[in-house]
C-alpha cells in the first residue's frame, strides 16, 4: 500500500511539473510582450510531418498566421529552445544584415562528426571557418566565372533538345513528369560543371553517377528525416553508432570521383572551366575577385558582402574541398530541378506567359544568327528574368532559413520592444510566408511575371523577396542557379510548346513534404509516371505501416484503399517507406509474377532478418535464394499426406481433450460463453505443443502453463512493441543493429530453445521415435526424410484450399543444418499454429453460429460420418472425404484469409507486360504485393463477397473459381508449406466442436463482425463471443 501511495505521488509530481514547465514556456514569451504558439506545437508538428499529415509549408503558415497581422514576431518552442519567427521585413533586415555579427550561423543540426561531407559544407559551417570558406569560394561564383561555365550548360541544354526531339520523332509527342525529366538535366549540368564528367542521364537512365547523385541529394525521404531527428535528440548515441546521414557507398563514390579527378589534373596539368578547377585554384589561394567585376544577373540575384572579399590564408583539407562539391550536387540536383519543374508548369498552364516568353526567346535566337546563346545575352532577356523571378517567388527553393545567436545580447526587435537573446536562441525567416503574404504580393496565388517588370519591381521590398536568402549568409550560388534555370528554359521554350495533359494538376498542390518544396504529383509518382504506371497517393510512414502498428487503421483498410483507387488498372504503384512497390490487381499478373517467372520473384521482402531475430530470420518464411530452396526441399517431406495421417491422431487427442473440458464446464456451470479466439488459441497451442515439440499440455485447464505463456509472447508479432521494432529496423537498420535490439528478447526464446534442444538430445541418446515435427526435423537434418514415390494425396483430396508442392520441394538436399536453423523452423510452426490457425477457427466458428442453415447442414454431415465410424477415432482420410466441411472451411478462408497480402521481390531485371502494349522494366529489388484479401472480396471474382456462402466451393461451382483469385495459402512455389497440416487441424477441431456442441450467438457477439485495426492477421474488433451448448 505504501508503494502504491508513493507511486501515485511520483506520477502526480511529474504531471504537476509538466504543467509548470508548459506554463513557464508560455510565460517566457508573454512576459516579454511576444505572442506565443502552444509550447508543444513544434513537437506535435514534427509528428505530423513524419506522418504525412502536414508539410513544412503548412507548418510555417500555421505559425505565421497564428497571431494578428500587426504582430511583427511570434514565439514558439523547438523542444527546449525558444524560437522567434520574424514576420516583419524591417525586423528581418535588422537580424539578417545589421546584426549579422551576432546571427551569422545556422542552427547546429549536422556536424562533421555526424556526416563528414554535409558537416564540412559551406551550408553547415560556423563562425570563422564559415567566413574563411565563404571568402575562399566566393570568387568561383562571380559573373566572369559564370561566363566560362555557361558553355558547359548550353551543351546539356542542346543534349536535352536532341533527346526530346528524337523521342517525338520516334514515338510521337510525349508527356513527361517534369521533375523527373529536369532532375536528369540538372544532374548532367552539375556532373559537367562541378565534377568535370560528361553523362547523358536522359539516354543512359541508370548511369552510376545519376543514381548515386539521386540517392545523395534526396533529403525528402523518411529515413533521412528520422536520422535528422535522432541526431537532434540523441546526438551522442548516433555518433557512437557511426551512422552518417549521407549513404556511405554513394558518399565514397563521389569522394573518389573528385579526388581522382583533382589528382589526375594536377599530374597532367589539365585545365577545364568547371567547379573542380576553381576549387583547386581556391585551395592554392590563386582564386580572387576581379577588380572590374560588374554583373547584373537578374532580379533574384543576391549581392556579395564584404565577407566574401576578404582573402584567407587557411589551408583546406581534401575532405573540406570534396564537401563543397557535395553541396553543389545537392543544390544543383534537387533545388534546381524543382524550380525548373515549377517554372515549366506555370508556363504550360499560362499560355499568355508562354507566348510572350517564346516571342522574346525567338527574337534573341534569330538575332544570334546561328551562334549559341551566351551568359551576357541571357542577362539581357527581361521577360525570361521576370518569369524566373516570379517562379522563385511562388515556389522558393527553400521555405525557411534560420539564424542562431552566437552570444548573449539584448536587441531591439522593433520600436520599444527589446528581447534578451541568449546564446543558441534562434530566429526563423519564413521565406515562403513572405512570398505568399498578400500585404507584400497582392493576389499571391496568381502567377504574374509583371510583378517584376521595370515599372513594378521597384515597389517590391527587397526584404520580402528572398528566394536565395538574405544578408551575408545568402546563397553563394545564386548566379549559377539563375544561369542554369534560364539556359534550360531558353532551349526548352525555343524548341517545344509546353501543354497541360489530363494528368496535369490544376491548380498545383504542394506535397506534404519535410524537405524541399515540391508538387504533390512529383512526390507521389514520378517513378511510376515515367513508367506509365498509375500510383496511389504517397503516404507518410505513420499514415501507413506505423498507423497500423499504432492501431489507428487496419492493414485491410490500407489494402482496400489502394486496390480500389484505380479500378481499371491491372497494377498500381505505391511507396512503402521510400521504396517503390507494385500492387498487383490482375489475376494473370499474379500468375506471371508468382508462378511463370518464379525464378525472378522467389524471395519475400526481408521484413525480419537474422540480425534482427535469429529465430524468425532463419525461418523458412524469411529465408532467401538458394538457402530458402534447400530448406523448402528439406522440410517438404514432413508435410505430405502420409505424415499428416500419423499426426492426425495427435490432433484428435487434443480435440477429445477440448470436448471433455467444455462439457465439464457446461455440466458444472451450465452452457458457457467463450471468447473463441482465446479458446482456440489454447487449443491450437496444445496441438502445436504435441505435434511440433512432443510436449503434452492442457491449456484449457492449466491456463497459465509455461508453454502457453511463452508461445503467446513469442507469437505476438501484431502487438505495438514488436511492430514498432520492425518499423524502426526498416527505417534505421544500422542504429537498431548497433543497439543490438532484437525483435524477440533472449528471455522469450530461452524456454523454447531449451525445450527443443533438450528434447532432441534425449531422443538421440535413448533412440526415441515419436510422430511429431521434432522427429521429422531430426530426420530431415540427417537427410533421412524424403518424398515417398507412392505418395497419393492431391491438393483436391486434401481440400480445395490446399496448395500443391512444386518441384523445388521434391528435390533431395544433403545440406547440413545447424541447431539454430532447425530451431527456427519449430518457431515458425509455433507462430503459424498458434496465431494463424486459431484466427481461422474463430472466424469459422462465428460464421457457423450466425448462419444456422450452414450449421445444420454441417452437423448433419459430421453426425453421419461419426455414426459410420461406430466408435472409432476420426482419421485423416475420413476428413478429406467430408465435402461440406471442406466447403465451409474454404469459404471461411476466402472471407477471412490468414494473411491480408503476400509479397515477392524481384532478383533479376525483368520486362513485364502488364497491359496490352504497356511494359514495365522491373528493377532489381522491386517489391510486388499480392493483395489476397482484396481478390477474395472483389465481386467480379466472388459475387456478393460479404455473404458467407459455402456453395461457392461445391462440386458444381468450384470449377468457375479462378485459382489466381483464391489464395488463402499463397500462390506459386513459395506458397504455405503447411497447408495440409493447417486444414487437417482446422477440420479436426471443427468436427469435434460441431459434433458435440451447438454454436450460438450471445449479447456480446458483434453482428456484423468488425475487424480490429491490426497489422496483418485478421482479428475481430471486440473478440468473437459464442455460447457452446452441448448437444443432447
Amino acid at each position: 500500500m505504501i508503494w502504491l501511495i508513493f507511486l501515485v505521488a511520483v506520477v502526480a509530481l511529474l504531471v504537476y511539473r509538466m504543467f509548470q514547465k508548459e506554463k513557464e514556456k508560455t510565460t517566457f514569451f508573454t512576459s516579454r510582450g511576444i505572442k506565443v504558439k502552444n509550447p508543444q506545437f513544434f513537437m506535435l508538428s514534427l509528428f505530423k510531418l513524419l506522418t504525412g499529415q502536414m508539410g513544412v509549408v503548412e507548418l510555417l503558415q500555421e505559425i505565421y498566421y497564428e497571431v494578428p497581422e500587426n504582430e511583427k514576431v511570434v514565439g514558439f518552442w523547438d523542444g527546449e529552445t525558444p524560437i522567434i519567427m520574424l514576420k516583419d521585413p524591417a525586423v528581418l533586415k535588422n537580424f539578417a544584415v545589421k546584426e549579422f555579427e551576432h546571427f551569422q550561423d545556422r542552427k547546429d543540426f549536422l556536424s562533421e562528426e555526424i556526416d563528414p561531407l554535409f558537416g564540412n559544407s559551406l551550408f553547415v559551417l560556423k563562425e570563422q571557418k564559415w567566413r574563411d570558406m565563404r571568402s575562399t569560394l566566393s570568387p568561383a561564383f562571380t559573373g566572369s566565372k559564370m561566363r566560362q561555365m555557361c558553355d558547359l550548360i548550353i551543351e546539356i541544354g542542346m543534349q536535352m533538345v536532341n533527346y526530346l526531339q528524337k523521342e517525338a520523332k520516334d514515338k510521337g509527342i510525349q508527356s513527361y513528369e517534369m521533375k523527373e525529366l529536369l532532375s536528369r538535366v540538372a544532374h548532367d549540368v552539375i556532373a559537367t560543371c562541378a565534377f568535370g564528367i560528361k553523362v547523358d542521364s536522359l539516354t543512359n537512365r541508370d548511369n552510376e553517377v545519376y543514381l548515386a547523385g539521386k540517392e545523395l541529394s534526396d533529403f525528402n525521404g523518411i529515413g533521412k528525416f528520422l536520422k535528422f531527428m535522432f541526431y537532434r535528440f540523441f546526438p551522442k548515441l548516433m555518433i557512437a553508432s557511426g551512422m552518417q546521414i549521407s549513404p556511405v557507398k554513394e558518399s565514397n563514390f563521389f569522394r573518389s570521383l573528385v579526388t581522382d579527378s583533382m589528382k589526375y589534373r594536377e599530374q597532367q596539368n589539365i585545365v577545364r572551366p568547371d567547379m573542380i578547377h576553381l576549387l583547386m585554384e581556391a585551395q592554392k589561394g590563386k582564386l580572387s575577385h576581379g577588380q572590374g567585376e560588374k554583373d547584373s544577373a537578374g532580379f533574384a540575384t543576391v549581392d556579395e558582402s564584404s565577407v566574401e572579399w576578404k582573402k584567407t590564408e587557411r589551408k583546406w583539407t581534401e575532405t573540406e574541398i570534396v564537401a563543397q562539391c557535395f553541396l553543389f550536387l545537392l543544390a544543383g540536383f534537387e533545388s534546381i530541378s524543382a524550380s525548373l519543374s515549377f517554372a515549366t508548369h506555370e508556363i504550360g498552364v499560362n499560355p499568355d506567359v508562354q507566348k510572350k516568353l517564346y516571342e522574346e526567346i525567338k527574337s534573341v535566337n534569330d538575332g544570334l544568327k546561328g551562334e549559341r546563346i551566351n551568359y551576357d545575352m541571357l542577362q539581357k532577356m527581361k521577360y525570361l528574368d521576370m518569369v524566373v523571378s516570379e517562379t522563385l517567388r511562388k515556389y522558393p527553393p527553400t521555405a525557411i532559413v534560420d539564424r542562431e545567436c552566437n552570444k548573449d545580447i539584448t536587441l531591439e526587435l522593433y520600436e520599444n520592444k527589446h528581447f534578451d537573446f541568449k546564446k543558441n536562441h534562434a530566429v526563423w525567416i519564413p521565406i515562403y510566408c513572405f512570398h505568399w503574404d498578400a500585404k507584400h504580393f497582392p493576389n499571391p496565388e496568381k502567377f504574374d511575371p509583371e510583378r517584376f517588370s521595370d515599372e513594378n519591381k521597384h515597389m517590391i521590398n527587397p526584404s520580402t523577396y528572398v528566394p536565395f536568402g538574405i544578408g551575408p549568409r545568402n546563397c553563394i550560388g545564386s548566379r549559377f542557379a539563375l544561369m542554369e534555370l534560364k539556359t534550360v528554359l531558353y532551349y526548352m521554350v525555343l524548341n517545344f510548346k509546353l501543354e497541360p495533359t489530363e494528368k496535369t494538376q490544376i491548380p498545383l498542390k504542394l506535397a506534404k513534404s519535410f524537405g524541399t518544396i515540391q508538387s504533390e504529383h512529383t512526390k507521389n509518382g514520378d517513378f511510376f509516371f515515367n513508367r506509365n504506371i498509375r500510383s496511389v497517393k504517397r503516404r507518410g510512414v505513420l499514415n501507413g505501416l506505423l498507423k497500423v502498428v499504432l492501431r489507428q487503421v487496419s492493414m485491410v483498410e490500407i489494402i482496400y484503399e489502394m486496390y480500389y483507387e484505380h479500378p481499371r488498372e491491372k497494377l498500381v504503384g505505391f511507396w512503402d517507406m521510400g521504396k517503390p512497390t507494385i500492387f498487383l490487381r490482375d489475376p494473370e499478373l499474379v500468375k506471371t509474377v508468382a508462378v511463370k517467372e518464379f525464378d525472378r520473384f522467389q524471395d519475400r521482402r526481408a521484413v525480419i532478418t537474422e540480425q534482427m531475430d535469429e529465430l524468425f530470420g532463419n525461418s523458412l518464411l524469411m529465408l532467401k535464394a538458394q538457402k530458402w530452396r534447400d530448406m523448402r526441399s528439406t522440410l517438404s517431406p514432413a508435410f505430405t499426406g502420409s505424415k499428416m495421417r500419423v499426426m492426425c491422431e495427435l490432433v484428435v487427442e487434443i480435440c477429445e481433450q477440448m470436448v471433455e473440458f467444455v462439457k465439464q464446464d457446461a455440466k458444472v456451470k451450465g452452457p458457457q460463453e467463450y471468447e473463441m479466439k482465446d479458446l482456440f488459441s489454447r487449443l491450437t497451442n496444445d496441438v502445436i505443443a504435441t505435434c511440433a515439440f512432443g510436449v503434452k499440455v492442457d491449456s484449457l485447464k492449466e491456463k497459465k502453463n509455461e508453454f502457453y505463456l511463452s508461445a503467446q509472447v513469442l507469437s505476438n508479432f501484431l502487438g505495438p512493441t514488436k511492430g514498432l521494432k520492425i518499423v524502426l529496423y526498416r527505417l534505421m537498420p544500422t542504429i537498431m543493429k548497433a543497439l543490438n535490439v532484437k525483435i524477440n528478447e533472449p528471455r522469450e526464446t530461452a524456454f523454447l530453445r531449451t525445450l527443443i534442444t533438450e528434447s532432441m538430445k534425449i531422443r538421440e541418446e535413448k533412440n526415441i521415435v515419436r510422430p511429431d515435427m521434432i522427429n521429422l526435423l531430426m530426420d530431415a537434418r540427417k537427410g533421412r526424410l524424403t518424398h515417398a514415390t507412392s505418395e497419393k494425396d492431391s491438393s483436391q483430396s486434401a481440400g480445395f484450399a490446399t496448395v500443391e508442392e512444386s518441384n523445388i520441394g521434391l528435390r533431395t538436399v544433403r545440406r547440413e543444418w545447424t541447431d539454430d536453423e532447425i530451431l527456427a523452423q519449430c518457431f515458425l510452426f509455433l507462430l503459424a499454429g498458434f496465431e494463424t490457425s486459431s484466427s481461422v477457427l474463430s472466424f469459422t466458428a462465428y460464421e457457423i453460429a450466425v448462419n444456422p442453415d450452414v450449421q445444420d447442414r454441417l452437423f448433419e454431415e459430421i453426425k453421419a460420418v461419426h455414426d459410420e465410424l461406430d466408435g472409432k477415432s476420426l482419421t485423416y482420410d475420413i476428413l478429406q472425404r467430408m465435402k461440406y466441411l471442406d466447403m465451409v472451411v474454404s469459404e471461411s478462408m476466402r472471407k477471412w484469409p490468414a494473411a491480408a497480402f503476400v509479397d515477392r521481390v524481384c532478383n533479376k531485371e525483368f520486362k513485364l507486360e502488364f497491359d496490352k502494349g504497356r511494359y514495365f522494366d522491373v528493377p532489381v529489388e522491386t517489391t510486388f504485393w499480392i493483395p489476397i484479401v482484396a481478390f477474395h472480396r472483389d465481386p467480379q471474382y466472388f459475387p456478393d463477397p460479404e455473404k458467407f456462402d459455402p456453395e461457392r466451393f461445391s462440386d458444381e461451382n468450384k470449377s468457375s473459381i479462378n485459382p489466381n483469385t483464391y489464395l488463402p495459402f499463397g500462390v506459386g512455389p513459395r506458397n504455405c508449406i503447411g497447408s495440409r497440416f493447417a486444414l487437417m487441424e482446422v477440420k479436426s477441431i471443427l468436427f469435434y466442436l460441431i459434433l458435440n456442441f451447438s454454436l450460438e450467438i450471445t449479447d456480446n457477439t458483434q453482428v456484423p463482425l468488425k475487424l480490429a485495426k491490426s497489422l496483418n492477421s485478421f482479428q475481430a474488433e471486440n473478440g468473437i463471443h459464442l455460447k457452446l451448448r452441448p448437444r443432447v
